[in-house]
């Protein structure tokens, strides 16, 4: 997994290929395995759009970070299972 991006804003790739630098690199990505993990992450209340970038803001207080995080957490340990 990768996040490639700038602060705030970034994308979760799952790719092994390194480093990622233009478009076309991303198209490595396994889409499915991005797709299951963002079902993942819906079913725990985390609304994304799979396969595509995050965007934090100041709006979001550390108890949304930590909730994020947290709901990340679990569907990376079940995506592993």
């Amino acid at each position: 997994m990768q996040a490639p991006g700038e602060d705030a804003v970034f994308g979760v790739r799952f790719t092994s290929r390194k480093p990622l630098r233009t478009w076309m690199d991303l198209t490595s990505a396994d889409k499915d395995l991005g797709y299951r993990w963002a079902l993942e992450l819906l079913k725990r209340g985390l609304l994304v759009n799979p396969n595509e970038k995050f965007y934090i803001s100041i709006a979001h207080s550390d108890e949304d970070v930590a909730r994020t995080l947290a709901i990340v957490d679990e569907a990376f340990a079940n995506i592993r299972a």
